[in-house]
């Protein structure tokens, strides 16, 4: 059995904006909701972030916030925050047995982005918040 790492951003976010955060990133994130990712796993590969067969070498949870792979993934998801339209990025590590998938929503700016990528629970889609806050 694998892990799968899957992920998305919300629906109606500026084209272009996406492609240029995407610009030479190893990951691919679809545009869709975390029900649209929950419906796809073990289904199709529509949501998955990786083009490989599965993602079992991933540094996501694995507790080592200094890796390459958590850094170019901290790096992806602040170029996100200029994405016009943006609101959120979904993310997921799955276990490709399990089919129970708690769901936790966080706050870009309430969170170390690095230890929160290498602390990340398998088979938990977190939804991270992007939008700009007004205080």
């Amino acid at each position: 059995m694998c892990y799968f790492l899957y992920g998305a951003v919300n629906r109606g976010v500026n084209d272009y904006d996406y492609d240029k955060a995407l610009n030479r990133s190893d990951y691919r994130f679809a545009k869709g909701n975390s029900d649209d990712i929950i419906k796809s796993i073990n289904i199709d590969e529509s949501f998955r972030l990786t083009s490989g067969h599965c993602d079992c070498g991933c540094a996501l949870s694995e507790k080592d916030s200094e890796k390459a792979e958590i850094k170019a993934f901290e790096n992806l998801l602040f170029r996100f925050r200029d994405i016009r339209g943006i609101r959120y990025a979904l993310l997921l590590k799955h276990w490709s047995t399990v089919t129970d998938i708690k769901q936790e929503t966080v706050h870009i700016d309430d969170i170390s982005l690095p230890r929160f990528l290498a602390d990340m629970e398998e088979n938990c889609l977190y939804k991270i918040e992007l939008y700009p806050r007004y205080y």
